[in-house]
């Protein structure tokens, strides 16, 4: 999906037609991705750089904190590295 994203985004030289298709995506995968508290959180950042503690407190825990279909993406989410690894 990743690479897919990048290509169309090398391919469109107008911003507006990018971020616009940005906000899209976000609002079509939402009401899936919002049921993770990890992806939820990484996403909205609800704090700000204040709230980095908590969302990296997450990650070192290694515990999925939702329910259902959100316990699975949080379980994949926790699985990948960490940026700095």
């Amino acid at each position: 999906m990743m690479a897919a994203c990048a290509e169309f985004e090398r391919g469109v030289e107008d911003k507006d037609i990018v971020r616009n298709a940005r906000i899209k995506f976000r609002e079509r995968t939402n009401p899936i991705l919002s049921k993770s508290y990890c992806i939820n959180r990484t996403r909205t950042w609800p704090q700000g750089s204040q709230g980095d503690h908590k969302t990296l407190e997450t990650a070192y825990r290694n515990t999925p904190l939702s329910e259902g279909i959100g316990h699975y993406l949080d379980s994949y989410m926790l699985s990948l590295p960490l940026p700095w690894e």
